[in-house]
């Protein structure tokens, strides 16, 4: 059922009135896309995006996502810049800023020892941002025995050549659920975000600051969008 879609997943959806589908960017998105429009009764679909996918990205996965927003009953977005961006290709977008919970996001007292603990968070496409300060870095961490840099995200080859390993530790980041914990447990001191200055950067939400600050965590930000007019 539903073009080789598994049964008990076909079934949930049959239940459901609208589905929203995060990032819907694959041949794989589409099909399920499709399925639920031609269900009877047809199901509302919404696609959520908060990057810019159509920078420096390959040109058969662009035509998919293109098809995916026509065919879609709305999109949501982070930033308005986002919504230019997506009008082009669906008329009902829809902007929700992303937010916390300040019940979960909130600053906790932990005992801090002779260490100065620096962090960072990132997936593999931030690469070019995290190496804009890897000099920096680099002269902090040689300076600084005392500093210990958290680094959370893939392994970065090269940003870290020249610095003690002792001084920092990379963290795998994938469970979003405790995402505030573990952020909490790496006892910062200090958040650094660079950024480099490119389109697709400048399409992002600040989300990271509005993190840091929540947990009472001071940060070095890169004075360009989307963080310099909030900051």
């Amino acid at each position: 059922s539903g073009s080789g879609m598994d049964n008990s997943l076909f079934q949930l959806l049959q239940t459901c009135d609208v589905v929203i589908l995060p990032h819907a960017t694959s041949e794989e998105s589409l099909r399920l896309v499709t399925v639920m429009k031609d269900m009877s009764p047809s199901k509302k679909v919404i696609i959520d995006h908060d990057d810019n996918i159509f920078v420096e990205n390959n040109e058969d996965k662009l035509e998919i996502a293109k098809e995916i927003l026509e065919k879609a009953d709305g999109v949501f977005v982070s930033t308005t810049k986002l919504a230019d961006v997506y009008g082009e290709y669906n008329d009902n977008i829809t902007v929700l800023p992303n937010s916390l919970d300040f019940n979960i996001w909130k600053p906790y007292k932990i005992e801090k020892d002779n260490n100065i603990r620096i962090t960072w968070h990132g997936g593999y496409s931030h690469y070019e941002d995290l190496n804009e300060i890897s000099s920096e870095l680099k002269n902090i961490t040689t300076k600084h025995k005392n500093v210990k840099l958290e680094i959370c995200g893939y392994e970065f080859k090269g940003v870290f050549d020249g610095i003690d390993p002792d001084q920092y530790t990379q963290h795998d980041w994938v469970d979003v659920s405790v995402h505030p914990y573990k952020q909490i447990l790496l006892n910062a001191d200090i958040g650094v975000i660079p950024l480099a200055d490119n389109a697709f950067n400048k399409s992002k939400s600040p989300i990271k600051w509005i993190e840091y600050s929540a947990l009472g965590i001071p940060c070095v930000v890169k004075d360009i969008e989307p963080y310099s007019k909030l900051i």
